[in-house]
């Protein structure tokens, strides 16, 4: 029966390294069991299949991964079952539970740390409870298990396991969903549209290399290091890659003005028939990560292997080089303004329901624009509600509630160029009024507009913005000989209204 608690505590009995390898592993070849169960690093088992043989005695049954469940060492296990009888599917699951961060156990984790010793947790988790309680109901009882939050199993025929791929997120369902979605799009081999560089450090040379604290744009060659030289100058269209983790990537978008070295902690990817800032966006997407992580592996730090990076399949570009071009200026180079923004989106439409993978690529894209313009509206809707917060301190009622009127107008026009992939601050917004005429909208027409769009959940808010507008109009020079209405009540109300209204606009606040 397997208990996966005691195989955490058998793991702590025996010796594992990098060096020594898995002294349990070694004990499980010499004894004759027709399953076995042990728990290791992806890596040594990778190990035990190429140098120990261990395929030619048992087939690989389930890959489950444990996170890092010990403490005294931040390594991630995985539970390896084996069987010597024939293997029709192999289950797996992935685990995302941060046991080894969890607060409650940081004081044990220092001590066990200090003092070089790997023990089990006294307590784990009830999530982490229910999650080997899952494992096991499913290898002792054959119980299949639900999914969990965090957590993610899936079986896969064994045909499909690859004895050089002994990770569970190599066969995770992302990862064929996506390869489905792949199957059906003109795509290419990253090495038949680029060339990848492996850097290596020149002996005795000093060099300016680009690191990864200079991953800014524009590259600022006064903050470049002299470091150790490498046989590889960067060039225009250079593609850095941070280590072997396709995490964090970097262009060069200009000749460089000096000669300039890469890391030798690096990867270079230097496209050759292909538009540097598609590749770069390609190989940032969400679709293009599920490939490079099911390939990644590492019982710390999650590396690909450099032949992995060369096989990633590249879809074919759908959109001019142009249109990428732009995508990668808006977000890295230009102004951080809205209307540089606002004029990005203006008549792009975004398949509603998409198809294809490009038609995913596509969206992604757009979001990534819609991020980067949020944080900045974020940004300066941040100052003008300081600044609205200081004329009210300072008593200038009038200035608060004008103030006030124009955050709210400049919030609406900017949600309804949304809404209409238009950009509003520059075209205007035409309406026909109730007599059937057209006419320049005004504040009481995007508020109207976005009610009917956003009904039945902006009726509090239409009403809300309304008394905004109202209040501001009070400050009209005729009225404002006519009422005492603009006190300090009045101000904290409209602030309160300004606030909740603002607060509908989830896209970008927080």
């Amino acid at each position: 029966m397997l208990d996966i608690l005691k195989l955490l505590q058998t793991r702590t009995r025996y010796a594992f390294g990098g060096i020594i390898g898995d002294k349990w592993i070694d004990s499980i070849l010499n004894e004759s069991t027709d399953e076995a169960y042990f728990i290791s690093t992806e890596g040594l088992f990778s190990r035990a299949i190429r140098h120990l043989n261990i395929l030619s005695k048992y087939n690989v049954s389930g890959i489950f991964e444990l996170g890092s469940p010990l403490l005294g060492t931040a390594v991630r296990l995985t539970l390896f079952t084996l069987t010597v009888n024939h293997v029709d599917v192999v289950n797996t699951s992935i685990c995302n539970i941060q046991l080894y961060t969890e607060s409650s156990i940081k004081k044990d984790r220092i001590s066990e740390e200090k003092k070089g010793t790997i023990k089990t947790f006294d307590l784990y988790p009830e999530s982490y409870t229910n999650y080997i309680n899952s494992i096991e109901n499913l290898i002792n009882k054959n119980i299949t298990p639900t999914q969990q939050k965090q957590i993610e199993f899936n079986s896969v025929p064994y045909s499909d396991f690859s004895p050089k791929k002994p990770f569970a997120r190599h066969y995770s369902m992302r990862v064929y969903q996506t390869i489905d979605l792949l199957k059906k799009e003109k795509t290419f081999l990253l090495r038949d549209v680029a060339e990848i560089l492996i850097p290596h450090a020149i002996k005795d040379n000093k060099a300016l290399v680009v690191s990864a604290k200079d991953f800014n744009y524009p590259l600022d060659y006064d903050k470049l290091e002299a470091k150790d030289a490498t046989d590889v100058l960067l060039q225009k269209g250079d593609i850095i890659c941070f280590l072997n983790q396709m995490i964090r990537m970097y262009l060069i978008t200009e000749t460089p003005l000096k000669n300039i070295c890469a890391s030798k902690f690096h990867t270079i990817i230097r496209p050759l028939t292909i538009s540097p800032e598609y590749l770069i966006t390609y190989l940032q997407s969400d679709t293009c990560r599920v490939i490079i992580e099911a390939n990644m592996s590492g019982s710390v730090l999650k590396k690909i292997s450099i032949k992995d990076i060369s096989n990633i399949p590249i879809i074919k570009p759908q959109k001019k080089e142009e249109e990428y071009r732009r995508f990668f200026e808006i977000n890295y180079l230009s102004p951080k303004r809205t209307d540089v923004y606002n004029e990005f989106f203006s008549n792009k439409s975004i398949e509603e329901h998409p198809k294809t993978v490009g038609d995913i690529l596509n969206i992604e894209m757009f979001e990534k624009v819609k991020f980067f313009k949020y944080s900045i509206v974020f940004k300066i809707l941040k100052e003008d509600m300081q600044e609205l917060n200081a004329c009210f301190n300072a008593k200038a009622y009038k200035a608060t509630l004008i103030l006030a009127g124009s955050i709210l107008e400049a919030v609406l026009i900017d949600w309804m160029s949304d809404i209409d992939n238009k950009n509003y601050f520059v075209e205007e917004y035409i309406i026909t009024d109730r007599f059937g005429k057209s006419k320049r909208a005004d504040l009481i027409d995007y508020i109207n507009a976005i009610r009917e769009i956003k009904k039945p959940d902006w009726m509090d808010e239409a009403d809300k913005a309304h008394k905004i507008r109202s209040k501001r109009n009070l400050v009209h020079a005729k009225l404002c000989m006519k009422t005492d209405e603009i006190n300090e009540n009045i101000c904290v109300q409209v602030i309160g209204y300004l606030k909740d209204v603002i607060s509908t606009r989830s896209d970008f606040i927080d």
